[in-house]
């Protein structure tokens, strides 16, 4: 996934963990998480995938490694 992604809202994005180790999907920032999206543990080839029905800009990043992160940008 590039670390900023513009879609509309209702729209779903799929995360596909293309890694050996496992990853998570959390919103917010590392030391702040917001609580609004947590995904279990993502193993190596398998998939994670949200809906965002809301408009506004998702900051979202790994919480097993932290300098993975992202923006899904949503209007």
């Amino acid at each position: 996934l590039p670390t900023q992604l513009s879609i509309k809202p209702h729209e779903t994005v799929t995360w596909i963990n293309e890694d050996r180790g496992f990853h998570t999907v959390t919103t917010g920032y590392y030391d702040t998480p917001d609580g609004m999206l947590e995904s279990d543990q993502i193993a190596a080839s398998e998939k994670f995938s949200f809906t965002f029905n809301e408009s506004g800009e998702f900051h979202y990043y790994c919480r097993l490694h932290p300098w993975m992160e992202g923006t899904i940008i949503v209007s």
